[in-house]
């Protein structure tokens, strides 16, 4: 998972350059059937981003467990810690 590594030290608000937009990330595990996370559906609100840093932080050297399929939301609104954009 080296790949992923700009994204575990990434703060919420660099996500939007970093990442360009929303985002669907697959990650392959021991077990094929994916749990589906979504995380930064509201830009402001960051735990469930940081859980998912830590998550991929225990497991960067090591296989997952289960295979995983993270959605990174709003990254624009969290680019300026907002909740939401209007347009």
């Amino acid at each position: 998972m080296g790949y992923l590594k700009g994204l575990l030290e990434a703060q919420p608000a660099e996500l939007n350059q970093l990442l360009r937009g929303p985002s669907l990330i697959s990650l392959q595990g021991d077990k094929s059937e994916p749990l589906f996370i979504s995380v930064l559906q509201h830009g402001n609100e960051h735990t469930g981003f940081e859980a998912i840093q830590k998550i991929l932080a225990k497991y960067q050297n090591a296989r997952l467990p289960r295979s995983l399929e993270i959605f990174i939301g709003n990254v624009a609104a969290a680019a300026r810690n907002e909740r939401r954009q209007d347009e």
